[in-house]
């Protein structure tokens, strides 16, 4: 397949050497989701692909593109934002990577998902400024995990339907079990009609808003990192990270 020059926006989540000099540049781009482009002579002084191609850098970028190669190539690149705020504080990098990771272990080449990508950014956004990191993180994941297609059911019990007396949640069923079905599954925690109150919440809220209402950040934050790992179905997501 012939290769055409294309125009993108995008988010570097992930680089990597490649031979002498270049670098591999995962983005997630607006029209194409995720694409690896390999940005040759990268690591040379005075490179003009130095800056823009940083990791959390949103930049618009110029590359050949074929479909059926695994590496493009970038031809040039010009810095949008380099959120470089998270690079001031070791907790805001640490954030920030659970977002970039989640775009690309949690996202196939070629899949484009222009919300996802917008949900990253107003996070990376938000990551200097959060009152509670690992709220918004878990906010992060919830919604992310549900652009990809596995939302969390919240609002009835997964094994039987009821809307009652919903205090259960389980991650394997992939939502809630009201007081009647926590034995329908083995991973069933005892949330409580609060905790499923902040589940819903966090989920419905905009991102920008979290700051405004208390919740149990390391229990919601946990089993936002469980939800992701099984119904994206990689164990180790995330496990390399200390704790936030």
């Amino acid at each position: 397949m012939e290769k055409k020059l294309k125009r993108v926006r995008g988010l570097v989540v992930n680089k990597y050497p490649y031979r002498e000099s270049s670098d591999v540049i995962v983005l997630f781009t607006d029209e194409y989701g995720k694409i690896k482009a390999v940005a040759k002579g990268r690591r040379k002084p005075g490179s003009r692909l130095g800056a823009a191609l940083e990791n959390f850098c949103l930049s618009e970028i110029v590359l050949y593109l074929s479909r059926d190669r695994e590496l493009q190539i970038v031809k040039e690149a010009q810095l949008l934002d380099p959120h470089g705020e998270l690079t001031r504080n070791y907790k805001f990098l640490l954030g920030a990577s659970y977002v970039s990771e989640l775009l690309e272990r949690g996202t196939e080449v070629f899949s484009p998902n222009r919300a996802l990508l917008e949900l990253a950014l107003s996070s990376l956004k938000l990551i200097p400024e959060a009152v509670d990191l690992k709220k918004l993180l878990a906010a992060f994941l919830l919604k992310a995990l549900s652009y990809l297609g596995h939302m969390p059911v919240l609002d009835r019990c997964v094994a039987c339907g009821s809307r009652e007396k919903l205090l259960y949640f389980s991650v394997e069923k992939g939502g809630v079990l009201c007081a009647n079905c926590p034995k329908s599954a083995d991973d069933s925690v005892m949330l409580g009609a609060r905790g499923i109150s902040e589940l819903q919440r966090i989920l419905k809220m905009p991102m920008d808003r979290l700051n405004r209402f208390k919740a149990d950040s390391d229990l919601l934050f946990d089993l936002s990192v469980k939800f992701a790992r099984h119904h994206l179905e990689i164990p180790d997501l995330f496990a390399r990270k200390v704790d936030i």
